[in-house]
């Protein structure tokens, strides 16, 4: 899903048609299926000119708030030439550098992008939240490449374990469901033979 921001004023600004209210609500049905399904995936925007540190700290708090299980996915605003979002930008080599982007992974590695990103591999507890808040405070776009990298493999790896845990392979890549169905199938055969033999 979708939900880009966790401020009212950022989706206002991307001209999307629901409130950070309308999206808890979402959130608080899906909760209750928690245990029965794959943990659902919230797409959220980063890198926003148009955005202050306060309001993507109220991102953090919106996640922090949402019920889980979830994850979430983090992307880095593309700006598309011709859209009204990239017409507001005063100088075009924003949007030029915004183009040359990869469209995952892309994130700059700041210690909040981090911070979010957190919770693509955990809901992680409330008192931990405030306390990675205080120390991210002040040094908000701080690099850190090596641990986005590191946060990034664990979403991965927590995402093939929901995945499997739940038999849903739909958003692996082809080599890995290759290689299940490769050892499933051998599997089937060792078991037929073992039982041909009895």
């Amino acid at each position: 899903m979708g939900f880009e921001s966790g401020n009212d004023e950022v989706l206002k600004k991307f001209r999307r048609p629901v409130s950070s209210k309308q999206l808890r609500q979402a959130t608080e049905v899906l909760a209750q299926f928690g245990g029965k399904m794959v943990a659902p995936s919230f797409e959220m925007i980063v890198d926003n000119p148009f955005e202050t540190t306060d309001q993507l700290y109220q991102t953090v708090d919106f996640l922090d708030q949402t019920p889980g299980p979830f994850t979430i996915s983090l992307f880095s605003l593309q700006f598309m030439p011709g859209t009204a979002l990239s017409e507001e930008v005063t100088d075009y080599s924003v949007v030029e550098q915004h183009m040359e982007k990869e469209y995952m992974f892309s994130y700059k590695p700041t210690a909040l992008n981090n911070l979010i990103s957190l919770f693509a591999i955990m809901k992680p507890p409330h008192w931990l939240v405030s306390f990675l808040k205080m120390r991210v405070a002040g040094r908000e776009d701080s690099l850190s490449p090596v641990l986005k990298s590191i946060l990034y493999k664990l979403m991965l790896l927590r995402r093939a374990i929901n995945q499997a845990r739940f038999a849903d392979y739909s958003t692996f890549p082809s080599w890995v469901m290759l290689a299940w169905h490769t050892i499933r199938i051998k599997r089937d055969r060792l078991l037929r033979l073992g039982g041909a033999s009895r």
